[in-house]
């Protein structure tokens, strides 16, 4: 989901009445793009999507220091 999101694959999974933001959440936005072959994920793609899940899911918890 996180590799459609850079690669702003997920405007093709949307409804054309909302495009300012992403309307399918980021699992279910990766097994879409993994059931079509049109969407070619590389392995720098992947390895950069893990880094940013680990960011993410360790900055969310955190509030100012």
């Amino acid at each position: 989901g996180l590799v459609a999101v850079q690669a702003k694959w997920h405007f093709d999974f949307q409804a054309n009445t909302i495009k300012h933001r992403r309307v399918l959440s980021l699992p279910r936005l990766g097994r879409e793009v993994r059931s079509h072959r049109r969407y070619q994920i590389h392995e720098s793609q992947y390895q950069w999507a893990i880094l940013e899940y680990q960011r993410l899911t360790h900055n969310a918890g955190l509030g100012k220091l």
